[in-house]
């Protein structure tokens, strides 16, 4: 799976699930301090992800921006 397609999956998460504009979903973005997410949106978000693209994620501490 390429980058551009994990950043499209990721994008089409938050803009859907969170209700967030496109625009503010830039690679950059924290999901906390640039998006807005509370924790228990964070995991929410995580559990999301790894159910899109059948991954796990285990360095919870580390995954905070939207893209990278």
């Amino acid at each position: 799976m390429k980058k551009e397609d994990v950043q499209q999956g990721l994008k089409e998460i938050l803009s859907e699930k969170f209700k967030l504009e496109a625009a503010l979903l830039k690679p950059q973005a924290t999901l906390q301090k640039d998006l807005g997410l509370d924790s228990v949106e964070v995991m929410d978000a995580i559990c999301l992800f790894e159910e899109k693209f059948n991954v796990e994620i285990s360095a919870i501490g580390e995954f905070n921006t939207s893209g990278k």
